[in-house]
């Protein structure tokens, strides 16, 4: 487990309890186990209470812009781009098993995706 994603379990058990803190009677053996591994990483990186607040209000915290990936597919006629996250698109699917694309046709910097040159082009 990552060091972030312990910090991020802390903030939320602290959340969940509220500022009277952790009633040790009120947890299983399993959280009392995390609480001390999670004391033991705090101790050991010396992370400062206030470094582990959370913000209350979801509509005050930073909204991050989404990541924008270059193309990994590019159809050749229809210029329908593909970043490879998510689910394949039904354009490249089809060009695929019906158009009869190849992968290495598909991307990008194939010779069938970059845009013709000399003066016969057009």
């Amino acid at each position: 487990m990552q060091f972030g994603t312990i910090a991020v379990l802390a903030k939320r058990q602290m959340g969940h309890f509220g500022q009277e803190g952790l009633n040790k009677s009120m947890m299983t053996p399993e959280q009392q186990a995390v609480l001390r591994s999670v004391r033991k990483l705090v101790d050991f990186w010396q992370i400062q209470a206030e470094e582990l607040r959370m913000d209350v209000n979801p509509a005050t915290r930073e909204v991050l812009a989404p990541v924008v990936l270059p193309p990994k597919y590019k159809h050749p006629r229809t210029g329908e781009t593909w970043d490879g996250q998510g689910t394949q698109p039904q354009w490249l699917r089809e060009a695929l098993t019906k158009q009869g694309y190849t992968v290495d046709e598909l991307r990008p910097d194939s010779a069938l995706n970059q845009p013709p040159d000399g003066p016969m082009a057009g």
